[in-house]
C-alpha cells in the first residue's frame, strides 16, 4: 500500500515545503513593515511580484515538464527555491526583498505543472483525483506551517532566522526525493515531434472549456490569494492576537478546511465520475455556489472563533472541489499536454491572484477589512456560473465526437455514450 502511493506521498512533502516558502513572508508583515520600513503599498507588492514572476515563467514550466523528464525538473526546481529563500533571509530593504520574491516565483513555478502530471503518469483514471487530493493536502499543510514556524522563529529569534531555516529544509529534502522520486511512464516526445511552445500553448487554449474552467479558476484565486496575503495582517490588527497567533489562526481555518476537503473531494470526485464524465464539472461548479454566501459573514463582526468557523466553511466547500479543477484541466487539455495546461493553470491564477491581493488593499484602505473580504463572495458566484458554461461546452464537443465515432445512432444514444 505504501509503494503503491509512494509518489503521492513524497509529493505531499514537496508540495508542503513549496507553499511554505510562498506563505511564510505575509505572516510576518508586521515586523517586516517595523524593521524594512515598508508601506502597505509595498507589503502588497512582495505577494504581487511573487505571483506575477510566478505567472510568467508557469507557461514555459509546462511546457519543459511535457518535454523533460519530470522528476528532474522537480529536483531542480526544489534546490532552486531552496536557495533563493534562505538568500532571502539576508535582504535589508524593500527593493532587495522584491527581487527575491521575483526570484522564488521563478523557480517555484516549476514545480506544479510537473508535479500534477507526474501523478497523472503514474495514477490511472480511476485514483487520479485521488492523488491529486493527497498532493493539494501537502500544499494546504505547507500554508500552515509556514505561517506558523515564520513568525514564531522571528518572535524568538529574529526574522531572518525562519527563511534560513525553510531553504535548509529544502536542501535535505531535495536530496531525499533523489532516491525517492521516480519518473513516469510517459517519454518525453522526441525533439522532430514537439510541437513549438506557442503551438503547444495555443492547442491547449483550444480545447473545449478549458478558457472558461481557467477564467472561473482566476476568479477564485483572487479571493484565495486575497486571504492568504492578509489574513494574518487582519487577525492581528482587528482580533489584537500576537504574530504567532495570528498566523496560526488564520491559516488553519483556511487551510485545515482545505485539507479535509481535497482529500474527501478527491475521493468523491472519482466515484462520481465513474458514473458521469460531467459529474466533475458539476462538483466544482456547485462548490462554488454553496461557499459564495458564507464570506458575508465579514459583515457580522463575529469574534474570532466564529469568524475562523465562516472562513473553515468556505474553504471546506471550495476544496471540495480542488481535486476536480486540476484534474478538469488535464483531462479537457488532452493527453501529452497535462503539464502545458497546468503551466497555464498557474498563469492565469497567479496573475489574478496578484490584482487580488492589490484590490483588497485597496478596498481595504477604502471600506475597511470586512467590506473588502465580503466583497469576494459575488467572483465566488460569478465561478459558479462561469463553469456551467464550460460543461455545456464540454458537453458539446463530446456529443461531436459521439456523433463523429457513431455515425448513424439516434440522438439518445449519442447523448448516453457522451455521458457514460
Amino acid at each position: 500500500m505504501v509503494r503503491k502511493w509512494k509518489i503521492a506521498i513524497v509529493l505531499f512533502f514537496v508540495g508542503a515545503h513549496n507553499f511554505a516558502d510562498r506563505s511564510a513572508v505575509s505572516a510576518i508583515f508586521p515586523i517586516l513593515r517595523h524593521e524594512l520600513g515598508l508601506t502597505d503599498v509595498v507589503l502588497a507588492g512582495v505577494g504581487a511580484v511573487f505571483l506575477w514572476s510566478y505567472a510568467a515563467g508557469s507557461p514555459f514550466a509546462g511546457v519543459l515538464a511535457d518535454r523533460f523528464p519530470r522528476a528532474r525538473l522537480l529536483q531542480v526546481g526544489l534546490v532552486t527555491w531552496s536557495l533563493i529563500m534562505a538568500c532571502t533571509g539576508l535582504v535589508h530593504s524593500g527593493r532587495e526583498l522584491l527581487a527575491m520574491r521575483a526570484l522564488l516565483g521563478l523557480a517555484e513555478c516549476l514545480y506544479l505543472p510537473a508535479a500534477f502530471a507526474l501523478l497523472a503518469d503514474h495514477y490511472g483514471p480511476e485514483m487520479r483525483a485521488t492523488a491529486i487530493g493527497i498532493q493539494i493536502c501537502g500544499v494546504n499543510l505547507g500554508l500552515i506551517a509556514g505561517n506558523t514556524i515564520a513568525p514564531f522563529l522571528s518572535e524568538r529569534f529574529g526574522w531572518r532566522m525562519g527563511f534560513i531555516l525553510l531553504g535548509g529544509a529544502g536542501l535535505v529534502l531535495a536530496l531525499i526525493t533523489k532516491f525517492l522520486l521516480e519518473e513516469g511512464s510517459l517519454q518525453p516526445a522526441k525533439a522532430e515531434t514537439r510541437p513549438s511552445t506557442i503551438e503547444s500553448i495555443a492547442r491547449t487554449l483550444r480545447a473545449p472549456g478549458c478558457r472558461l474552467v481557467v477564467i472561473a479558476s482566476m476568479l477564485i484565486a483572487v479571493c484565495t490569494w486575497s486571504f492568504l496575503n492578509w489574513l494574518p495582517l487582519f487577525y492581528h490588527e482587528h482580533f489584537h492576537l500576537d504574530l504567532t497567533a495570528a498566523g496560526f489562526t488564520s491559516s488553519s481555518a483556511l487551510q485545515s478546511a482545505a485539507i479535509t476537503g481535497a482529500f474527501a473531494g478527491g475521493i468523491v470526485s472519482d466515484r462520481l465520475a465513474r458514473r458521469s464524465r460531467m459529474a466533475r464539472i458539476w462538483l466544482l461548479a456547485g462548490s462554488r455556489f454553496l461557499a459564495a454566501p458564507i464570506l458575508l459573514a465579514f459583515l457580522w463582526n463575529l469574534p474570532v472563533l466564529g469568524l475562523s468557523a465562516m472562513i473553515f466553511a468556505y474553504n471546506l466547500i471550495i476544496g471540495l472541489g480542488a481535486a476536480s479543477e486540476t484534474y478538469t484541466i488535464c483531462e479537457v487539455a488532452g493527453h501529452g499536454r497535462e503539464s502545458t495546461a497546468v503551466g497555464l493553470f498557474n498563469l492565469a491564477n497567479c496573475v489574478a491572484g496578484g490584482a487580488g491581493i492589490l484590490a483588497t488593499v485597496y478596498l481595504q484602505h477604502r471600506f475597511g477589512w470586512a467590506s473588502a473580504f465580503a466583497s469576494l463572495a459575488l467572483l465566488a458566484l460569478v465561478a459558479g456560473v462561469v463553469l456551467l458554461g464550460a460543461r455545456t461546452m464540454v458537453r458539446r464537443a463530446q456529443l461531436q465526437t459521439a456523433a463523429e465515432l457513431y455515425a448513424g445512432i439516434s440522438p439518445q444514444q449519442m447523448r448516453k455514450v457522451a455521458t457514460s
